[in-house]
């Protein structure tokens, strides 16, 4: 049974109007198609993004026929598409999963832009500080950290804060963070591939079959998808 705000024959005809009434039908689908093609709830916030994306790029508001279906089940087609979809590229990521024995001498910083660089801006050389600041823009402090522990080295400073928290973790003093890692490291210079899997499950919150997968939705939300519209904008 799907959710109605009070507002069934009410057909929005904006983005705005759309969140305004039925944000909380729409937060509820996202849960129960979460839960049917088995998404971490960690997806959410994903989902609605790109639901409300496809709502804007194909224009499905425009689009609605009242006459085929209620507006509720309309909107449950929309987020089913988007739900399998996601659930497609978790399925192929999970293929792909780094072998943490088989990831050597790539280029820390240069990894992060790779997958993209050659399909959407050519062969230029990455941004580091551009890649950099972008990777410090991520809200949520613990994945910021696992990208940054992922490809630990000199050139990705982390803050205050990050020092502290991985010194509580670790159970050192914070000058000794960076050598504590350093020791940690399965890199044997500062352009090879920072900490493994099972190292950073120590000091951050997560499973070990779930960093790759996490780490590589990071990347692409927070930094390829960023750094491409940056690059663009300013060409």
């Amino acid at each position: 049974m799907l959710w109605c705000e009070n507002m069934a024959n009410t057909v929005p005809t904006t983005i705005e109007e759309l969140k305004a009434r039925y944000s909380t039908t729409i937060k509820k689908l996202i849960y129960l198609k979460s839960k049917k093609y088995i998404l971490p709830l960690s997806c959410a916030e994903d989902i609605e993004q790109e639901f409300y994306l496809k709502c804007i790029t194909n224009n499905l508001l425009e689009k609605y026929d009242p006459t085929k279906a209620a507006f509720q089940t309309y909107l449950d087609r929309i987020i089913t598409g988007v739900c399998l979809t996601l659930s497609q590229r978790e399925q192929a990521a999970k293929k792909e999963d780094y072998d943490d024995d088989k990831l050597v001498k790539l280029s820390p910083l240069s990894a992060i832009y790779s997958e993209k660089q050659k399909l959407e801006t050519g062969n230029e050389p990455p941004d580091i500080k551009a890649i950099i600041d972008l990777l410090n823009k991520i809200p949520k402090k613990e994945e910021r950290l696992l990208l940054k522990l992922k490809f630990y080295c000199e050139a990705i400073p982390l803050t205050e804060d990050e020092r502290a928290y991985l010194a509580e973790r670790m159970g050192v003093d914070e000058k000794d963070v960076e050598q504590s890692l350093k020791n940690m490291q399965r890199a044997t210079t500062a352009h090879e591939i920072g900490l493994k899997n099972k190292d950073i499950c120590r000091l951050l919150p997560y499973q070990m079959g779930s960093v790759s997968t996490l780490f590589k939705r990071l990347v692409r939300k927070y930094i390829l998808d960023q750094y491409i519209y940056l690059k663009n904008s300013t060409q």
